[in-house]
């Protein structure tokens, strides 16, 4: 919108005008070192469209601000500034030879809405008092004219005077605008360089905190699924505890069971003492196959395969076991000897076993 605005603020400069502007805010066209009257058609709407770009823009907004306030600021303290004329105040000095570009300038240029409002009311009465539909048409037809229906002689004077006066303060306002446009350079530098050190500053900062978002998001995620393998082995647990408190209450009927076995047992064991009258019952695992074991009288030998073994010792009450070791495997006798180690008697080969037997215990 701003931009529309300005467009229309350029389009009322004749290509005179706009030579000189050009001169005076240092415009650069590519292609054409120098611009003047005789290439300006050429240039026009290329210096235009430079004159739109924003760092251009800016300084020429500042050079319409100062001359929005020259005309009050200097010579004449009564004067009043372009920003205060009325539409009809506005319309008398255009008609009087005030610049029109100075004029809408002076007023797109303002912060404040309503210059701009004055700025299109202006801009309405000089269309349809000229008879025109665009300022750009305006232009063309006050450089086709070039004031040939005036009278040149009695333009004379006034032209020469006017032409003096303007002269002396578009220097005056030259040298305040190529001051203030050091300045606004400078400023524009400054800025750049700030606003590449915090670009800098915003880059670094946004590559930390993705960083940090990251970790933070694969730190949840590894919680996520550290708590789902908890929750899982949780109930896994809870179902062993189930099994195990059922598997205890069997155990403990067993118990109640083993007790009663165990109180029978004892009496049968009691009884089958009394009726051996000391002769100590024997079993020998592992059969050598020789006679001697069966004129065994005392102990009371009972021969016995490995394999049933622990079944037999479990359903008799013998005073000891005798573990052949080289008829019974490594694996059996550990069995035994782990199940029943204060009754087990190891013989590692048949004369060992003999001479055992020989020493007086038959």
């Amino acid at each position: 919108m701003e931009r529309e605005k300005w467009k229309e603020v350029f389009s009322s400069l004749s290509d005179e005008e706009l030579v000189e502007m050009i001169g005076i805010w240092d415009l650069k066209v590519k292609g054409f070192r120098n611009i003047n009257k005789d290439n300006i058609k050429v240039v026009r709407k290329m210096a235009i469209t430079e004159a739109l770009k924003v760092k251009n823009l800016k300084l020429i907004k500042g050079f319409y601000n100062v001359m929005a306030k020259s005309d009050s600021d200097e010579e004449d303290k009564t004067e009043k500034s372009i920003r205060d004329l009325t539409l009809e105040e506005l319309i008398e000095s255009y008609s009087n030879g005030k610049e029109l570009h100075i004029l809408l300038g002076g007023l797109i240029s303002s912060e404040e809405e309503k210059h701009h409002q004055t700025a299109e009311k202006f801009i309405s009465e000089i269309l349809n008092e000229n008879k025109v539909k665009s300022l750009e048409e305006l232009t063309l037809n006050e450089d086709s004219v070039g004031g040939s229906e005036e009278d040149p002689n009695k333009e004379n004077k006034s032209v020469n005077s006017d032409l003096e006066k303007k002269f002396e303060k578009v220097e005056l306002k030259n040298q305040k605008l190529q001051k203030q446009n050091n300045e606004w350079e400078q400023k524009y530098i400054n800025l750049k360089k700030e606003y590449k050190e915090e670009k800098q500053l915003w880059i670094k900062e946004k590559a930390q905190l993705q960083h940090e978002m990251g970790k933070e998001k694969s730190d949840l995620e590894k919680q996520i699924g550290e708590f789902e393998s908890l929750r899982m082995e949780n109930r896994k647990l809870q179902e062993e505890i189930k099994e195990l408190k059922a598997e205890k209450a069997h155990l403990h009927a067993q118990m109640l069971n083993s007790h009663k076995e165990v109180a029978l047992a004892t009496t049968v064991s009691e009884k089958y003492e009394v009726e051996n009258n000391g002769i100590t019952q024997v079993l020998m695992i592992g059969d050598p196959k020789n006679k001697i074991i069966k004129s065994s009288n005392n102990p009371k030998l009972c021969v016995h395969e490995p394999n049933g073994a622990i079944e037999k010792i479990d359903s008799n009450n013998f005073d000891e076991i005798w573990i052949l070791e080289y008829l019974v495997s490594p694996q059996m006798k550990r069995r035994i000897m782990k199940k029943y180690k204060d009754k087990v008697r190891s013989f590692k080969d048949f004369t060992t076993l003999r001479n055992f037997l020989e020493k007086g215990r038959i």
